[in-house]
């Protein structure tokens, strides 16, 4: 059976949030990313991810459609919290420059 073309397009985009998380992380500066608020919000970032990258491996054998909608809520529940912590992290600096 050939992967769904669904699910394989959901992996992509979250190899690509989860580059552009470490991206994000990589350009802060230490200090910066070392507050606790920045620390919770990455741990919550990667908690999302670690559960749909769970539902995703689930997704392969029967229940698909099921899990279908639910994976997709996931997602942009996952890709509004890092849009949401990006723009904070973003409005931080240019607060501190």
């Amino acid at each position: 059976m050939s992967p769904d073309p669904h699910i394989s397009d959901l992996r992509q985009r979250l190899e690509h949030l989860e580059s552009r998380l470490e991206e994000k992380l990589g350009g802060m500066d230490p200090a910066t990313r070392s507050l606790p608020h920045h620390q919770r919000s990455v741990t919550d970032i990667r908690a999302k991810t670690k559960s749909v990258r769970g539902k995703l491996a689930r997704a392969e054998g029967p229940g698909l459609e099921d899990l279908k909608s639910e994976l997709e809520a996931d997602w942009e529940n996952l890709n509004q919290t890092l849009e949401r912590w990006i723009a904070h992290v973003d409005t931080d600096f240019e607060h501190r420059k």
